[in-house]
């Protein structure tokens, strides 16, 4: 049985090896043909060549364009180019944009062959915002009008731009909505609302500087004006979960009255703090419980 089985001993042999053979072949075919395809699909004209940036006004062009292409650089699994037109990653390099760029409020991208078109529109500051336990080293922050904190703000007074406080812990603000945009659409709404009064006594001047939660849609809102070379200030309470719209005639109606310009006479300042968190109701008092933080008064020419 072995001297039958060693005839047929060179034929397996010559099997095997014409198998090998072919595969070899195939293994060289297919490495050449992906090589090709390779290489064919990494050529210039199917790749980005510049990135094209419209529509920014503070962040800068070439930032924008050194993070796109930073995140355009190199090859998918080291084969592929990542600036190819029809697989760049454009998912990774809008959220790169938004993290890195904070005041981007919308950033679109198309490519426009053969450059990479990047379309941006900037947030707009509607209001500054502060932490509360802010101190002489901390930073103050502008916001959107959806509450969205997305740069520092310079180092300039109140009540230049009209500022909101918070508490806030130790992770960076921006990108953060520190103040729910509710509150602040209806805050900034109550400002522009209380613009009525300021050119009439006898809240003649005042102008509006901050406002500080106190929980449950309770804000302390300070209103100020200059007198004397002083910050004369004045707090009033109100609950941005009620109807805004008929606050300020109610209050409008109770600086009227004549016992509240009696007082006003008799003590020769508008009152101190006006409550305006009850409905149809406005309560008043000529002290303050205690001095808030103004900001200091412009020098005396």
């Amino acid at each position: 049985m072995n001297r039958h089985g060693d005839l047929f001993a060179p034929a397996k042999q010559l099997k095997r090896r014409r198998l090998r053979r072919r595969m070899l072949i195939w293994s060289v075919l297919l490495v050449l043909v992906l090589g090709g395809l390779i290489w064919f699909v990494n050529q210039e004209p199917w790749l980005i060549q510049t990135v094209e940036v419209t529509g920014n006004r503070l962040v800068s062009t070439s930032a924008l364009t050194e993070t796109a292409g930073t995140v355009l650089a190199g090859r998918w699994l080291g084969l592929f180019s990542r600036r190819h037109i029809l697989w760049y990653p454009k998912t990774e390099l809008l959220a790169t944009l938004y993290k890195k760029f904070p005041r981007l409020a919308v950033a679109q991208l198309a490519i426009d062959y053969p450059r990479l078109r990047l379309t941006t529109s900037e947030r707009e500051p509607v209001a500054v915002w502060c932490p509360r336990t802010t101190t002489p080293t901390d930073f103050c922050y502008f916001i959107d009008p959806a509450g969205t904190v997305f740069s520092l703000a310079p180092r300039f007074s109140e009540p230049v731009f009209f500022t909101l406080v918070s508490d806030w812990g130790e992770v960076t603000p921006l990108g953060q909505v520190p103040i729910p945009a509710d509150e602040v659409a209806r805050l900034l709404f109550f400002k522009n609302e209380l613009r009525q009064l300021f050119s009439t006594a006898p809240l003649n001047g005042f102008q509006a500087v901050r406002a500080e939660p106190l929980g449950a849609g309770d804000y302390d809102f300070l209103i100020a004006r200059y007198r004397g070379g002083f910050l004369e200030p004045v707090i009033i309470k109100v609950n941005v979960h009620r109807d805004l719209n008929n606050t300020v005639p109610l209050l409008a109606a109770a600086l009227a009255s004549g016992e509240v310009r009696s007082e006003i006479t008799l003590n020769g300042h508008v009152p101190r703090v006006f409550d305006l968190r009850f409905p149809g109701k406005v309560f008043y008092r000529f002290k303050l419980e205690a001095d808030p933080v103004l900001p200091p008064a412009p020098p005396q020419s």
